[in-house]
């Protein structure tokens, strides 16, 4: 059940202390929170964790799961087997290649 699309920020902000307690909550919270807020984690690196990152890549949100590869990529170096695996596994291309936009773009 996802919760209500217009909780604010301010109501869910406790999941976005640097406690090991908020970690834990926001990982066993992720696939209930409003796709705008998961949005919102995946942008902000400092909130990322390697299971964070696990979790969003099996998203059914595609969207999601392009955040997470793009932020598996820049911040985790693609290091993690299992992420790796499931960016290479994914059904959407878009996800599977984005690391190539690093790569193109960095040859310039």
């Amino acid at each position: 059940m996802e919760i209500n699309s217009h909780a604010n920020d301010e109501f869910l902000s406790f999941l976005l202390t640097n406690t090991p307690s908020s970690k834990i909550k926001l990982l066993s919270m992720w696939d209930s929170l409003p796709t705008n807020f998961q949005i919102k984690v995946l942008s902000n690196p400092s909130e990322l964790t390697q299971e964070l990152i696990e979790k969003a890549l099996l998203s059914n949100n595609e969207i999601i799961r392009y955040l997470a590869a793009r932020q598996a990529y820049e911040w985790f170096k693609l290091r993690n087997e299992k992420i790796i695996s499931l960016i290479n596994n994914d059904k959407c291309e878009a996800i599977k290649f984005q690391w190539a936009e690093k790569v193109v773009i960095s040859q310039f």
